[in-house]
This record gives C-alpha cells, structure tokens and sequence, in this order.
C-alpha cells in the first residue's frame, strides 16, 4: 500500500491495542498511515458485511453436505483422508465451498451483505443457496449428470448447473473436474 488507510476491526482483544498496527505503518517505518477504527462490542453481526447475510448461508452449505454424509454415507468405506473430520477432509470442505461461494450466482448476495450492513445504499435481490444449490426443477431427472453416474443427485453446481451425487460432490471433488 502506498497510501493512508482506513483499518476497521472488530472489538476482538488481540487485535485491538493500536501498537501493533503503530510498529507496522507509519512514516516512521516508511510505510503508509493507518487510522483504526474499532466496531463496538456485539456490534459486529449489525456492522461486518458477511455477517449480516454470507456466512449464514455459508454455514448453511456447509451443514447440509456434513449433514448428508452423517445420514447417508457409511463412514466404515470411507478413505481417513475423506472423512469430514480429517484436516484433508476439512480442506476438501473448504475449497468446495470456496468454489460454490465464489460463482458469479452469489455475487448478488454478497453486495447484499454490504447494503444490509449499511455500507452501500443500493439494494440488490439475490438468490440463496437453497434456490441455487438445491431447486430442482427438472424432477424427472432425479439422478447425478456427472458421466456414467446413476446415484441419487444431491446439489446442483452453482458454476455449471450440473445436478451431482454426494459422491461425484465431494469424494471425486468436483473443483477439478467442473466444466466452467
């Protein structure tokens, strides 16, 4: 950064004594100024854009795939590096919903969370992840798209639309091998 900047924090003790940023920015060390501004305590839900609308839906993706796998997914023929609960298991889990996250079909969300936290005056309709992930409309075809799968379908891909089983999901980790 070459110019001064505005840092806005939550209320978090560990972020909140101004030397840390004061032994960071500055003239004195070369770099720009950095003025803090701090959210107040049990502000942050109201104030912080992705709180006040992404990460619900976030954690919603995240609990309806762990919530399959807990009903549907025999965790006996399941490899130690797949299951949710591995560190592999939970970076697999993150990137996927990295991936369905960072489509252009939830842009609209996201600027939503910066109007509904008060940061911008344009009001935007988005669609959730229910509507993106999991409307079917197609219900004759009630099976996986993904090439020589005939599972039950479980999401649809918010890149690529492609109604997918659990396992073509999130074992054989359809990050690679999304079409878009």
């Amino acid at each position: 950064m070459k110019e001064n900047f505005l840092l806005i924090i939550d209320s978090w003790n560990g972020q909140v004594n101004p030397m840390i940023y004061k032994n960071i920015f500055g003239p004195e060390n070369n770099r720009p100024d950095c003025e803090i501004s701090i959210i107040p305590e049990k502000c942050t839900p109201y104030c912080q854009p992705l709180d006040t609308t992404f990460h619900r839906q976030l954690k919603y993706l995240a609990r309806r795939i762990i919530n399959y796998a807990d009903v549907f997914i025999d965790p006996s023929g399941i490899h130690p590096n797949d299951k949710l609960t591995s560190r592999n298991g939970i970076i697999k889990l993150q990137s996927l919903l990295h991936h369905q996250f960072s489509s252009p079909a939830f842009k609209n969300m996201i600027r939503y969370s910066f109007y509904s936290s008060g940061l911008i005056d344009d009001k935007v309709c988005f669609k959730n992840v229910e509507e993106v992930c999991f409307n079917f409309v197609d219900l004759d075809n009630a099976i996986c798209l993904a090439d020589g799968c005939n599972n039950p379908r479980f999401i649809k891909c918010s890149r690529c639309s492609q109604a997918l089983c659990y396992n073509c999901f999130y074992f054989e980790f359809h990050t690679v091998n999304c079409p878009s």
